[in-house]
């Protein structure tokens, strides 16, 4: 068996499975991971331990663990790169700190990059090549496949498009500069602005998903107008890179067709026209677990390199 990890900003999750995909046992756990790194590494230890116990499993019988974490990763050093408000995540070796406490090894990428490859092993991109996985949750990542290889950039933090600035936008966001992607459409200014109408039946809880809310004609206007900033952003990433699908994910996704509507506006209006019309936009088809099963993917690429 394999075990994949997800940690994120709110939550902790982790899935037991087979080497072919099939899950058995998965646990989720709020938990606020940003301010905490060495609390929630043992969290994230403790939730595989014990989902590998109720199997009746020795851990020496996992053959592969990986984890998604939320901020970027130093391709030379393998140790993260936390945006500028999150100082226990700075500099730290996660795998190593993760491999120590539960006495296996444990490949670590950022999160958006699990999210594209779970997506593309068992979801809304099986079968491309060249496509652009957003995570739009409290941060805005993508994870990039470009002819059928994950890009990272120079350094590993390739697709931080949360960070992408905005003109007009005002907003202080926590890498430091004003007026990001993230201060505009993120989960947390959704949020914000549902909370300030107080309307009946818009109370959102984080970790949640938003299907059941965005029926509500209000909540649907304001996804979807967090769409179509996003699609602002992913309009000239369309004409840079002539993706041939856009997969959206994180908590806005849970939202569909709102949320979708907003982005293919923005890119049809944006993007050139050709690259445009090439582009398929498609909603994550594992919702909050694209991320979770992409680890599981990544953990059964590493019991194969292994064996």
């Amino acid at each position: 068996m394999v075990v994949g990890i997800d940690i994120g900003h709110t939550h902790i999750a982790v899935a037991v499975a087979r080497t072919d995909g099939q899950v058995l046992a998965e646990g989720r756990e709020a938990f606020d991971v940003d301010d905490r790194s060495g609390a929630a590494l043992d969290a994230a230890a403790q939730l595989v331990q014990s989902l590998v116990g109720d199997r009746d499993l020795p851990m020496t019988d996992v053959l592969g663990i990986a984890a998604g974490i939320p901020c970027p990763l130093d391709l030379t050093t393998g140790r993260t790169c936390p945006l500028g408000d999150h100082p226990t995540w700075a500099g730290l070796d996660a795998g190593e700190e993760l491999a120590r406490r539960i006495g296996r090894p444990v490949h670590v990428n950022n999160d958006a990059e699990m999210g594209a490859h779970g997506e593309r092993r068992f979801g809304a991109a099986r079968g491309c090549r060249d496509f652009i996985y957003v995570k739009a949750s409290h941060g805005i990542g993508a994870g990039l496949v470009l002819n059928g290889e994950v890009y990272r950039g120079a350094t590993g933090a390739a697709g931080e498009i949360g960070h992408v600035q905005l003109a007009g936008a005002r907003g202080l966001c926590r890498c430091g500069n004003l007026g990001c992607l993230e201060t505009v459409a993120s989960i947390t200014e959704v949020q914000r602005e549902f909370d300030e109408l107080r309307l009946p039946g818009l109370a959102y809880r984080a970790g949640g998903s938003l299907a059941a809310i965005s029926v509500n004609p209000v909540a649907a206007r304001i996804i979807t107008e967090s769409g179509r900033v996003l699609g602002r952003v992913l309009a000239d990433l369309c004409t840079f890179l002539n993706p041939a699908a856009i997969v959206l994910g994180g908590e806005l996704g849970t939202s569909g067709q709102p949320l979708l509507s907003g982005v293919q506006e923005s890119i049809h209006r944006y993007a050139l026209s050709p690259t445009a019309h090439a582009v398929d936009i498609r909603i994550a088809q594992l919702g909050l677990r694209s991320e979770l099963m992409g680890a599981v993917a990544q953990a059964i690429q590493q019991a194969l390199i292994r064996a």
